[in-house]
């Protein structure tokens, strides 16, 4: 089903970009923030855009924290890693499943307050669905999250 080198060197099954981006891509409401300071860093302007903290309902930021500590198990799981990591990283797939079913109820009642529907929103909508399908159907998300590095035995 998966070739030689989608495995890294400790036989675990590897996220791939993919999957890396899908994740970036439920955590976006938290992600603005530094990344909008990133992109003001060249900048010669001394005011802090702040923006994203009124752009973003809290509600959709707090969807946000999950994937976030999905990211960084993908960064930081290892051999050596803590019991609450790998039980997170067992359920990774359906914690992501429900934050993009959170995400997109949270995006469907806030389409029903606006006037008209723009095609960026149809989009993030389409997105949305495909990502519910993709956790829920296939192959990859449910193997990348049944492996976890294990500790070599002496």
């Amino acid at each position: 089903m998966f070739s030689i080198n989608d495995y890294d060197d400790k036989g675990v099954l590897k996220p791939g970009i993919f999957l890396i981006l899908i994740i970036a891509f439920t955590a976006r409401f938290l992600l603005f923030g530094p990344l909008s300071l990133i992109a003001r860093r060249g900048l010669r302007t001394r005011e802090v855009d702040m923006s994203f903290i009124t752009d973003v309902s809290p509600f959709e930021m707090v969807s946000s924290v999950p994937p976030v500590v999905i990211l960084f198990l993908v960064l930081a799981r290892g051999v050596n890693s803590p019991n609450w990591m790998k039980v997170t990283w067992m359920r990774g797939r359906e914690i992501l499943l429900v934050t993009v079913l959170v995400q997109a109820c949270l995006y469907a009642f806030r389409l029903t307050t606006v006037e008209t529907i723009v095609a960026p929103d149809v989009v993030v909508g389409v997105v949305n669905l495909f990502l519910l399908f993709y956790f829920a159907f296939n192959a990859r998300p449910k193997a990348v999250f049944s492996m976890f590095p294990a500790k070599v035995q002496k």
